[in-house]
This record gives C-alpha cells, structure tokens and sequence, in this order.
C-alpha cells in the first residue's frame, strides 16, 4: 500500500466514523438532521488580509443556547473548523442566508 492510499483509505475511515458519530448522537438526544449541514463544505470566501487584519467588519454575539445544541455546534467547530466558532457559525449563518456578500466584499451591481 502506498502513502497516497493511506491516506485515501484513512479519509474514508474518518468519514465513515464521524457519520457513525452523528448518527448515535442524534439518535440519543432524539431529533431528526441539521437542516443545515456543516459537512456541506460550502465555505464564505475568507477576507483578504491587510497587514494583521482581515478586510470587514465583523459583529460581536453572545447568546446562551441549550446545552446539548451546543455540545452538537462544539463537536461539529472542533472537527471542521479546528475550534475556531467564529468561522464555523459564519459559515453556517452564510449558508443559511442563501450566501449572501459578505462586509469586505463589493456589493454586486444591480442588473439594469
């Protein structure tokens, strides 16, 4: 078996493992598939940098939710997005707005 196999035969474990995962967890706290799926990996383009900022403007949020929402929202952030819950719920919130422009991106023209 060769490294390009490897590592092809370890995507598919991963893959298989997670939907594995996220199937004995929805069927513990009993309710039916996100909506909106993480695994559509469908992502917001990333603001171009200017020095150590990002282009945009970016919007504070603090909000309590129910705990086991967030465990799912944790456990989905850590394994796509390496923790970062910033990007994850952009990209959910982007995807759920029918990816919308975002604040450092020109507004599109209207069509005359």
């Amino acid at each position: 078996m060769n490294k390009a196999q490897v590592k092809s035969w370890l995507r598919e474990l991963e893959e298989r493992l997670t939907r594995s995962i996220d199937e004995k967890i929805q069927a513990a706290i009993g309710s039916r598939p996100a909506q909106i799926s993480i695994d559509e990996r469908t992502d917001p383009p990333l603001p171009p940098k200017t020095g150590k900022k990002f282009l945009g403007s970016k919007g504070d949020l603090r909000v309590r939710i129910d705990s086991n929402l967030l465990s799912l929202l944790e456990s989905d952030c850590n394994r796509h997005y390496n923790g970062n819950m910033s990007r994850c719920l952009d990209a959910l919130l982007w995807r759920y707005y029918g990816q919308p422009s975002l604040s450092f991106q020109k507004e599109k023209e209207p069509k005359e």
